[in-house]
Parts: structure tokens; C-alpha cells; sequence
């Protein structure tokens, strides 16, 4: 029976270890939350002033995220049945002007895989700590919340397949499941 886990982009150091929006506007991320393939996305670029190399997943200060193609790689080659992501392109700029290709993860829907009575909701009717259900989480291996920014939802199988690839710029906490 597979684990669950919120996956998330790792804080490591200070403030210059998150890669700064570089031309597109910052109002681009309330689209990314939005199900639905996106036929014109901006150009997406960062700046990186942090030490070089950065990490697989990228923290950005617009909370976009973004991979490296390995760990974008790792990531296809092991979505699950139910799983839905459109693949779009960024770039990451380092001080001398080089630009590395990166991936960023966009979800053209979001599951119901609320547990509905174990979440904890808010007055404004949204999840504030979300359980998961797992009759709900079959064929998902990398999923999201809807109109969540930052984690994403993998199974222990993909887990497993991007630390085997010696991934980097992540952290990962179980989720809460019931079922």
C-alpha cells in the first residue's frame, strides 16, 4: 500500500538561495493554480545570485516551481494513470548570463482526494489541515491541490525514484490519510 507525501522545495541557506522572478510578471502564478492547459504562457526566467550549482527544484521568490530536466525526467517517467501535467519551459539566468533550461510543473486538474470529514476546514471554506483519502488516490503519483502554491503530492514510488536519482532541493513530509 502506497505512502503519501507533500513534496516541497527546500529552504537551504538565506534569502539569495531563491531564484528571483526575471521579467514575467509575478500574477503568472494564479494561472499555474488553475486547471486547464495554458497556450500562452510569458516567457519564464529567474535570476540566480546564490552559489552555483543550484538544487533540482529551485525555490523561487513567486513560489513557481521549477525543476531541473532531470528531475522534470524522473518525474514523467514515473506519473502515475490518473496524473495530469502540462510541461512548461523556464529558464534559470546565473550572474555570468548563462541560461540553464528548466521545467515547471503545471496541473491541468486537480483530484478530489479530500477525506472530507477528517479535513479541518476554514471559515472561508477552504482546507486548513487537509487529509487525504486514500479510496481516492488511486493511480496518483504526483498531484496537487487546487489553488495550492508550494507542495505537491507524491506517492513513496516516486519518493523513491527521484532520491535514486540523487535529487536535489526538496524536502518531503508524510501526509495525513485516512482509508
Amino acid at each position: 500500500m502506497s505512502e503519501y507525501l507533500g513534496l516541497d522545495a527546500a529552504v537551504i541557506g538565506d534569502e539569495r538561495n531563491a531564484a528571483r522572478a526575471r521579467n514575467h510578471p509575478h500574477r503568472f502564478r494564479y494561472r499555474l493554480r488553475k486547471p486547464g492547459p495554458i497556450t500562452d504562457p510569458p516567457e519564464l526566467s529567474w535570476d540566480w545570485i546564490a552559489p552555483f550549482p543550484f538544487p533540482d527544484w529551485v525555490l523561487t521568490d513567486d513560489v513557481i516551481r521549477v525543476f531541473s530536466p532531470r528531475m522534470a525526467e524522473v518525474v514523467r517517467a514515473n506519473l502515475g494513470p490518473r496524473d495530469e501535467v502540462q510541461w512548461l519551459e523556464g529558464t534559470i539566468v546565473t550572474p555570468d548570463g548563462t541560461a540553464h533550461r528548466h521545467e515547471i510543473p503545471h496541473f491541468l486538474s486537480y483530484p478530489d482526494v479530500l477525506d472530507r470529514e477528517a479535513t479541518t476546514w476554514g471559515p472561508s471554506g477552504l482546507p486548513i489541515r487537509w487529509v487525504l483519502s486514500r479510496p481516492k488516490l488511486a493511480g496518483l503519483r504526483f498531484f496537487a491541490r487546487e489553488g495550492a502554491a508550494g507542495p505537491v503530492i507524491v506517492d513513496d514510488t516516486m519518493l523513491t525514484a527521484l532520491q535514486a536519482a540523487g535529487l536535489t532541493g526538496f524536502t518531503a513530509t508524510p501526509a495525513r490519510i485516512t482509508g
